[in-house]
């Protein structure tokens, strides 16, 4: 084989592999088309912003979740943890700056402090990732019904500060989307240009030659567990700041479509494998099915069946993966 032939042959191979690895933008760009084509309504500039902006709570939430599962672990929490974000924001009375201010660190605080506790259950005793947050789901559930008596929580009148973070576009675009892009590039810039990234890869590809290397696999996991929890609080804030009004069991599920978005990316549910950016594109993909199937007047019962589809298919393909990496 010549030299040429050979460098043809390895730019190929570099092709595919790059396509493989990113195959969620592959079939994103291609549904955008047929889409584009079938309902032509869809390509318009008011749409496109009215499916980022479905993006941004399931976007936040699944950037979170992906350090999660790129550690190995699993996080149910995720939408109990958003609600009590949301209910927490509101019932403080945003009504003030400063009341604005103390809201929303607040959400946020108790969004890490949920964090902090399933980081120490599962990364510092080791417990079932699945079993020690479902838990917590329920314990955060009650809590969040405690907190508001059961009853819808509403604010009239927030201050602008609060309000603008769901409701306000810079340039033509919403700030909530922007909060979506900044989520995705920290979350990228994190796992790409950190040690910590660099050894959160490695604890998920084999917990046992990480701890032989001297990682702190729990203290690493703990990390992610905090992650998820800082970033779940946020996406309730965003929510809570586009309707000024939450029933406090609104959230719960919200965390299987961020699960379904990350699955997408092709961050693998075995760890060692993942991207934000190619999280971003599986929220992408389920909002513009969403949207698509909206338009052409698909039910809702049908929706949920091919979101199924789409979530078996990602799993199907991470588990094909994984066996040709073992």
């Amino acid at each position: 084989m010549s030299t040429a032939q050979y460098t043809v042959n390895q730019s190929f191979a570099k092709l595919v592999a790059s396509v493989r690895e990113n195959v969620v933008w592959v079939v994103l760009v291609a549904l955008v088309v047929v889409l584009s084509i079938a309902a032509p309504e869809f390509a318009t500039r008011d749409n496109v912003l009215s499916v980022l902006q479905q993006s941004v709570v399931i976007g936040v939430l699944a950037v979170g979740l992906t350090f999660v599962f790129i550690g190995g672990s699993f996080d149910l929490s995720g939408g109990a943890t958003l609600t009590l974000g949301a209910v927490v924001a509101i019932g403080l009375g945003p009504t003030s700056p400063s009341a604005a201010v103390v809201a929303i660190v607040v959400a946020v605080v108790a969004g890490f402090a949920i964090g902090a506790v399933n980081g120490l259950m599962v990364g510092g005793l080791g417990a079932n990732p699945l079993i020690a947050t479902l838990g917590m789901t329920s314990v955060i559930s009650a809590v969040a019904l405690i907190y508001t008596g059961g009853e819808h929580v509403s604010v009239f009148n927030p201050a602008p500060l609060f309000g603008a973070i769901g409701g306000v576009r810079v340039a033509g675009v919403p700030i909530a989307v922007l909060v979506l892009l900044a989520a995705v590039a920290l979350g990228q810039v994190v796992l790409t240009r950190t040690v910590f990234g660099q050894q959160l890869f490695g604890v998920g590809s084999s917990e046992s030659v990480a701890r032989h290397a001297g990682l702190p696999v729990g203290r690493l996991r703990f990390q992610t567990f905090l992650v998820a929890g800082g970033a779940a609080a946020v996406a309730g804030v965003v929510v809570a700041s586009r309707v000024h009004n939450v029933d406090p069991t609104f959230g719960l599920g919200y965390e299987f479509d961020a699960i379904t978005a990350v699955v997408l990316g092709g961050t693998s549910l075995l760890g060692g494998r993942g991207s934000a950016v190619r999280t971003l594109a599986g929220v992408l993909l389920l909002a513009v099915v969403s949207n698509g199937m909206n338009l052409l007047g698909a039910s809702y019962y049908v929706q949920q069946v091919v979101q199924g589809a789409l979530l078996l298919a990602a799993v199907g393909m991470d588990v094909h993966v994984n066996r040709r990496r073992a």
